[in-house]
């Protein structure tokens, strides 16, 4: 975004920002789960399914809804930088972004506080 501002991105331009690494949804999860010091079970969900539970749930406030429509059709598709993009230099490293940090760089340390016992389990012994 800085760079954009500071005017190293073309005028207009759609730039698709994605990290250094594809990653499934499931390994998403697991990373979560390791990460949280967490272990749960998966509930495989069909497309259909899902979407008619975030129909029925729709006049619920969001705060309670499990998942919604846009949610459903945004795990529909793949969310990764495009050919096109890569190829007109739209993307990080057009940006002059070279070495992105990795999910295991950063994410870990947001996701602390979720561990069982608390972020600040480790000071207790």
């Amino acid at each position: 975004m800085a760079r954009a501002c500071a005017g190293q991105a073309e005028p207009g331009g759609i730039y698709e920002l994605g990290g250094p690494e594809i990653v499934t949804f499931r390994q998403i999860l697991d990373k979560v789960q390791a990460w949280t010091g967490r272990q749960r079970h998966y509930a495989p969900l069909p497309f259909w399914a899902a979407k008619l539970g975030a129909l029925l749930t729709w006049p619920l406030p969001n705060a309670i809804r499990p998942l919604t429509v846009d949610q459903v059709r945004l795990l529909q598709v793949d969310n990764v930088v495009s050919a096109q993009a890569q190829s007109e230099g739209h993307t990080l490293e057009g940006l002059g972004i070279t070495n992105p940090h990795t999910m295991a760089a950063i994410v870990p340390g947001y996701l602390e506080r979720f561990n069982p016992h608390g972020q600040f389990a480790h000071y207790r012994g």
